[in-house]
């Protein structure tokens, strides 16, 4: 899970915080969501549309959002809410 450094969604990057409090405005998860760590929260909400996470290939990113990780290279700072993470260290 340290690996996630952000996720795809709708065209954009997003930092796991960014990323919940966009789905929140969007209702697609509940306010609850705010206080638990980003994978459980999209775990929970993939049980309920029946989307295998662990098989992004079976799923577009404009549907749920897919994992970014360390080793992808990302350029955090385009991600939609990174200007609210000011310690985070690009490395």
């Amino acid at each position: 899970m340290s690996d996630i450094i952000g996720y795809t969604y709708n065209a954009d990057n997003f930092t796991p915080k960014a990323l919940i409090e966009f789905m929140v405005q969007l209702r697609e998860l509940s306010p609850a969501a705010l206080d638990m760590s980003p994978e459980v929260a999209l775990n929970q909400l993939a049980d309920v549309y029946g989307i295998d996470r662990d098989n992004e290939y079976s799923f577009d990113s404009n549907d749920f959002p897919k994992v970014i990780l360390k080793f992808m290279d990302a350029d955090i700072t385009d991600f939609v809410g990174y200007s609210d993470m000011p310690d985070f260290k690009v490395s």
